[in-house]
This record gives structure tokens, sequence and C-alpha cells, in this order.
């Protein structure tokens, strides 16, 4: 990542929702910072959401931030798997559900400074994958 330009997001305290302004394919997205205010313990008022609309990004959070990732279906055309983390020191694995209507939910807590990836794919039956979902997740001493 040497020489990727940073955009800077402020996050307001168990925020509900991530806009992200990076341009771009999401291969060539610069990395954003996303710069989490807050009183107190980092564990219990930090907080980002991440929804659809950030597949693809790749996102630099500090240590002891509360990850949710929200997958709606888009009524009948696929059925989300659970998001998982490919690093689970990094982005350590929390409660996480898949709900009747096809959207899934999942919780991660960034733990060690690392990358890891959130993945999820959207499908139509097992095997027939319409979407992978994929964000980036830099964690970083804060």
């Amino acid at each position: 990542m040497a020489g990727a330009a940073l955009a800077k997001v402020a996050v307001a305290p168990l925020a509900i929702g991530l806009i992200l302004a990076a341009g771009g394919a999401a291969a060539a997205a610069p990395a954003v910072r996303a710069e989490i205010s807050g009183s107190g313990p980092v564990t219990t008022h930090r907080h980002l959401y991440l929804t659809e609309a950030d597949n693809g990004r790749t996102l630099m959070i500090p240590r002891g931030v509360e990850v949710s990732v929200g997958l709606n279906s888009d009524g009948p055309s696929g059925i989300w798997a659970v998001p998982v983390s490919s690093d689970t020191d990094v982005l350590q694995p929390r409660p996480s559900s898949a709900s009747q209507d096809g959207s899934a939910e999942a919780v991660f807590l960034t733990g060690q400074p690392g990358t890891s990836q959130v993945i999820a794919t959207e499908s139509w039956a097992p095997g027939e994958v319409l979407t992978v979902f994929t964000v980036d997740i830099i964690v970083i001493n804060d």
C-alpha cells in the first residue's frame, strides 16, 4: 500500500452507516482511514456498520472497534451466507445470523494489527453464486 492516498471519513459513535467518498474501480480504490470518534472504552463506544455499498473497499480501522456487516437480500434474488473473517486474530468473530428473508449479519471486533478480509456470498442455490462481497480491513494501532 506504499504511496496509496488515504481519504478520511468521520464516523459517529454507534453509527449505523458509513459513507465512503472514494471513487474509481474497486481494485483501484484507495484505503480509507475510518476515524472513529467518541468517548469511553473503545470496545463499547466505537462501532462501524458496513453494507453492500462497501463491497470492494479497503478500510484502515483502529484496534478495538466493533464492525457490523449487514447484507440484505433483494427479495427473491438470492440468499446471503453469513460474512466471515479471513484472519480471526485481526477480525475476531462475534455473534452472527442469517434470516429467512435471505439477509445476513455478522459482527467482528478489530484485534491485533494486520489485514483481514470480510467475505460473504449471495447465491440462488448452493453452488450458484450471484455476488461475492469482500471488504479488506487493515487494523492499525490507535
